[in-house]
């Protein structure tokens, strides 16, 4: 979390971060697009909406290292199939991606959604 208030606090004109509720495909895309931009944007995951929000959450509150993530391929293959209802052999390409995402994850924040 240190590393999300010292952006927020480099002296930018305007702060920009993204949110993402839910999403698919493209929303994964414009994750991995966000870190990865210069200077990165963070990323705030608001977990229990569904699919891409879910999949990512799980991913950077789960694990602490690539080590971790590698050992548990199989399970995140099938929770990848299962949350965008594709088949195992179209997870590979998404796996690579979220891998790339969890590089970054000092800049993702996760935050629960509760329905009352």
């Amino acid at each position: 979390m240190n590393e999300f208030a010292e952006y927020l606090d480099r002296g930018c004109d305007t702060p920009v971060i993204v949110i993402v509720l839910e999403g698919g495909f493209h929303t994964l895309n414009m994750i991995h697009e966000y870190l990865y931009d210069e200077p990165p944007i963070p990323v705030v995951i608001f977990s229990g909406t569904g699919k891409c929000a879910d999949v990512v959450a799980w991913l950077v509150t789960k694990f602490t290292n690539e080590s971790e993530l590698h050992d548990a391929r199989d399970d995140i293959i099938r929770r990848i199939a299962h949350s965008f209802h594709v088949g195992l052999g179209q997870c590979t390409p998404i796996y690579n991606h979220l891998k790339e995402i969890f590089r970054k994850k000092n800049l993702v924040w996760k935050e629960m959604v509760h329905c009352y």
